[in-house]
């Protein structure tokens, strides 16, 4: 925890914390001037970050080390709830992907193409799949791509590919 204290007080210029309160839950970091950052777990798999009036939702679950990937087929969706999904398709290409519907404005998921797939996956068009490229989305074998949730347009936008 301290060294996250530690990266946290890099990246908040202009705020320098005098006190430093910590609970079982959650870490509490307050400024002379009564700024307040609170540093606490956001329920399953989610760390929430709040200053100054401004809550940043983390999801920080991933699946554990030599969990298989997840198998998605033509048509299939791709699980939003851990930041990282690893995914596979047995015997062919999938096409039609979704990516389920986000949760909070900014919310960011990691999708990546098993190296042992069968062939690359593309996104069902944007109504279906909720990615913002629609069809022109396609992940290859061995790639992945990174995407936010834009709660304003209810799509997931690629940031990384």
């Amino acid at each position: 925890m301290k060294r996250l204290l530690v990266l946290l007080a890099l990246v908040i210029p202009g705020v320098v914390f005098s006190q430093v309160i910590e609970t079982n839950d959650a870490l509490f970091l307050k400024s002379p001037s009564n700024k307040t950052l609170e540093i606490e777990p956001g329920g399953t798999g989610e760390l929430r970050i709040n200053l100054i009036g401004t809550t940043a939702r983390l999801p920080i679950s991933n699946p554990a080390a030599g969990t298989a990937a997840t198998t998605v087929a033509t048509g299939g969706t791709v699980d939003t709830t851990l930041f990282w999904q690893r995914i596979i398709n047995a015997g062919a290409a999938s096409t039609g992907v979704i990516l389920e519907a986000g949760v909070n404005h900014g919310q960011l998921v990691l999708v990546s193409a098993d190296k042992d797939s069968f062939g690359s996956f593309t996104m069902a068009a944007e109504a279906t799949s909720n990615v913002c490229s629609g069809t022109a989305g396609v992940l290859a074998i061995g790639g992945g791509a990174l995407f936010i949730w834009d709660a304003t347009d209810t799509c997931w936008a690629e940031v990384v590919n």
